[in-house]
């Protein structure tokens, strides 16, 4: 049983007192406290609940209002009804303890009726107040966890209100953008003022072509303005969730995804094949790419190489690299380790002579990672003909030397030793020195080297040239980086000394080869560090690549899945139709995005958000496809409990009022067109309110839980049970044979619902009132026939409860009728 209500009754005088106490004494509903002393009053307030304070308006030690107001200054009294009693019929003092925050009045002496019917209605605006409360703090806790899972996602969350452009934007939706609560309005034109003006347009012909009900939901990618002037790129997935009556929408939610590091990504992978094949194009060397296997086959070659041997791109590389034995022998060593999934950083570098062509060649060659995150040789061929020759010539003949010397490709500079030889003069250089060095031969001969190139010392020249005059030995120099206020770059030297004791340096500029270097090995980065699944496919659509992340993601290894073709992933739900269109959009314009439903290794299904694109040639050949995808099961799995929750009701699981609308108008149509009959049954619980009032209403959510299975195990599948609010469901039977068929099912659930609940140890007693409305009989449209299901439903309450009543009509009354008979 519930608890009583407790009142408090105040009056210096006994005998009021104790006639409220008799007045009460029937009462099982409420007890009574009574005190004679304010203080005490107040003392005993802070120990009790109290639900209605009674108070003599006139006592010696303190006055009605003063204690009502020190009452009061209790949180917990806060809004307790209170009921003020004096012997006078002044005006004034009524006037002044209601505007003191007295809720009634009563004169003494008291009447018993007058006096019990206030206490009465007291205590019932009290209960109402209660429930309320816990109604209110029940929704604050709701409202909280939803706050809390939706700040606690990665995604933001909005809601429109279409019709009065009203919009809500979560703390999350505002901080990946870098604003505060306070920096957005909470209307559609805030996120509007957002867009970059580019996407505008595209952005509001998707949402048109949603509302229109030409989409299911609509799905966009677009850029928004950040707090600091930047813009973000942001995926954002939305769907209307309620229509007017008129089918127009109404409310639409979704959420945004920062998706900025993927277009980031995107973009980098896109462009570094491109951006490779011209870098290396423009490099004066020969540059060779060959594919890691017994064939060698050239996957790239540039510009000086196709103008030397043709278009050999496909082609097997040992014609055009030579190599010899012990070079062999080393590469293998080299290929051994980039086969285990590590380039080797080291450069093998020798020297080969071309008999037929009469040229001297400087070949370095090291495992790297391709653009398509593969890992391949590189080998880059300098001519250095000119270099050897000018060696040779230097040390035959001093007469022509200087014709030589003036016109080489590679920069030489001779230095004159002095101090030991721990510094150095310039002596001469070419016209190529000069153009390296960024300084004319006038103002560089005569000069020490410091003094116009301050870095030698830390770049290590200066040691090159000291080694070179101390032991008088020819060395070849990789390439060093230098850098000063005035040059910088990498440079190759080749030094020995004369037998005149002067070093001559040939100098040759490598810094855009070693920038493309650098470029490779930060796409090789990007490629293994993503957090991003990467999977790069060549020209037949079989895996040649796979990052880290797509292991993670996939559940499959690197090994499982070279050469497998990506169908491997596939998961069955989205048919052939699907897939043709998205290969029709990647061969016509070279990339698609869009959502695919993929299988992990352990076959668990799941969604993933995927952008295809494609890799060509200089030629315009497709040479690799390049898919990135994440995995998007989280964000999913909350867009269809946001989507559960409009169109369900939380506390039974049952179609709420807007799904059950939705279903009647769709229902009509097709009863209309197949020329069938439909009833709509509105059911009231009798008593129900009585059962919650008393017992409270955690007793009466777990009754129509339980009135909710048995409504259902009445009906048909194809048919539809749902709660409106309170006690009230709606039931809708579809293709019924008539009158019938809609008094039986309304037996039925009359019998079930009779049933004694047993609940928490209490049998609780209910019967139902039913009012059914039959389309086409009742009216044609779900306004007319829900009108008049309500109508008959209060008929049935008037007529005794515990039966159903038709829409009106004989029939309706017969069948009515005949079954009261029955139930007798």
């Amino acid at each position: 049983m519930s608890t009583p209500m407790r009142i408090l009754a105040v009056d210096d005088s006994r005998t009021i007192l104790t006639l409220m106490q008799q007045m009460t004494l029937r009462s099982t509903d409420f007890e009574i406290l009574v005190a004679d002393d304010p203080r005490e009053a107040l003392q005993r307030s802070h120990q009790e609940s109290i639900d209605l304070l009674i108070v003599d308006y006139m006592m010696p030690r303190m006055d009605g209002i003063t204690l009502m107001q020190r009452f009061k200054e209790n949180p917990c009294h806060e809004h307790v009804p209170v009921l003020m009693i004096t012997a006078s019929d002044d005006v004034e003092v009524r006037h002044r303890a209601l505007q003191s925050g007295a809720n009634d009045f009563l004169t003494k002496p008291l009447d018993m009726l007058e006096f019990t019917t206030r206490v009465r209605n007291m205590l019932d605006l009290r209960k109402y107040q209660k429930a309320l409360e816990e109604n209110i703090e029940l929704l604050r806790q709701s409202e909280e966890r939803w706050q809390f899972a939706i700040d606690g996602s990665d995604d933001g969350v909005w809601d429109w209100n279409i019709e009065t452009g009203e919009a809500f934007f979560s703390r999350r939706w505002k901080a990946m953008l870098g604003y505060g609560e306070e920096d957005i309005a909470n209307h559609y034109t805030s996120w509007r003022e957002l867009m970059h003006p580019e996407d505008l347009p595209l952005v509001l012909w998707e949402i048109q072509q949603h509302l229109q009900g030409k989409e299911p939901v609509f799905l966009v990618e677009m850029r928004l303005r950040s707090k600091d002037g930047s813009y973000k790129w942001i995926l954002t997935r939305g769907k209307v969730v309620e229509r007017t009556s008129d089918g127009e929408p109404r409310r639409a939610v979704g959420t945004n995804t920062d998706i900025s590091k993927r277009k980031e990504m995107e973009d980098y992978l896109k462009d570094s094949s491109d951006r490779m094949r011209k870098i290396l194009d423009v490099i004066d060397v020969l540059v060779f790419v060959v594919e890691m296997s017994d064939e060698g086959q050239l996957l790239f070659v540039n510009k000086n190489v196709r103008d030397l041997y043709g278009d050999i791109e496909g082609k097997s590389c040992w014609p055009y690299i030579r190599t010899g034995a012990e070079i062999e022998q080393e590469l293998d060593d080299n290929i051994l380790l980039s086969n285990q999934g590590s380039p080797s950083g080291e450069n093998l570098q020798w020297e080969t002579y071309d008999p037929e062509r009469k040229r001297w060649h400087h070949r370095k060659e090291r495992a790297i990672r391709w653009v398509d995150g593969s890992v391949v040789r590189m080998q880059v061929v300098s001519d250095i003909t000119e270099r050897k020759n000018s060696v040779d010539f230097l040390q035959r003949s001093e007469r022509k030397y200087r014709e030589l010397f003036d016109n080489m490709k590679s920069g030489v500079a001779i230095y004159e030793a002095c101090d030991r030889g721990r510094d150095f003069i310039f002596k001469d250089v070419n016209k190529s020195a000069e153009n390296i060095l960024l300084a004319s031969k006038e103002v560089l001969i005569g000069s020490h080297i410091r003094e116009h190139f301050p870095g030698v010392t830390e770049s290590g020249v200066l040691n090159m040239l000291q080694e070179a005059h101390r032991t008088q030995v020819s060395r070849h120099y990789p390439a060093i980086y230098y850098s000063d206020e005035r040059i910088s770059g990498y440079f190759e030297h080749f030094v020995y000394t004369l037998p005149t004791g002067e070093v001559v340096a040939i100098i040759d500029d490598v810094t855009e080869e070693r920038l493309a270097e650098h470029e490779l090995h930060l796409a090789a980065k990007v490629f293994d560090n993503s957090m991003d699944a990467i999977v790069i496919t060549d020209e037949n659509n079989r895996i040649v690549s796979v990052n880290e992340a797509f292991s993670e993601i996939t559940g499959y290894s690197r090994d499982e899945v070279m050469g497998e073709n990506p169908r491997i992933l596939s998961s069955g739900l989205q048919d052939h139709t699907f897939y043709e269109e998205m290969w029709t959009s990647l061969q016509k314009s070279g990339q698609w995005k869009g959502e695919l439903w993929n299988r992990r290794k352990s076959g668990e299904v799941y969604p993933q958000w995927a952008s295809l694109s494609v890799a060509s040639d200089n030629k315009g050949q497709i040479t690799n496809y390049i898919a990135i995808f994440s995995d998007i099961s989280e964000r999913k799995a909350a867009e269809e409990r946001i989507q559960y929750l409009a169109w369900h009701d939380p506390l039974t699981g049952l179609p709420n009022r807007a799904l059950m609308q939705d279903r009647l108008e769709r229902s009509l149509t097709l009863a209309q067109r197949n020329d069938e009959q439909l009833a709509l049954l509105f059911v009231d619980l009798d008593r129900f309110k009585t059962i919650n009032d008393t017992l409270g209403h955690h007793i009466g959510d777990l009754l129509l839980q339980e009135v909710s299975k048995r409504l259902l195990d009445c009906v048909r599948e194809s048919d539809t049970v749902s709660r409106q609010g309170g006690d009230e469901f709606v039931i809708m039977l579809l293709n019924i044979s008539g009158p019938e068929a809609a008094a039986k099912v309304a037996g039925k659930l009359i019998d079930a619902v009779a049933k004694p609940f047993i609940i928490d140890g209490n049998t609780l007693h209910t019967t139902p009132s039913i009012g059914i409305s039959l389309y086409p009989k009742d009216g044609s449209d779900k306004q007319t026939l829900m009108k008049k299901a309500d109508s008959a439903m209060y008929a049935a309450k008037d007529s005794g409860r515990n039966n159903y009543v038709f829409a009106g009509g004989e029939e309706g009354e017969r069948l009515h009728h005949s079954n009261i008979e029955e139930n007798s």
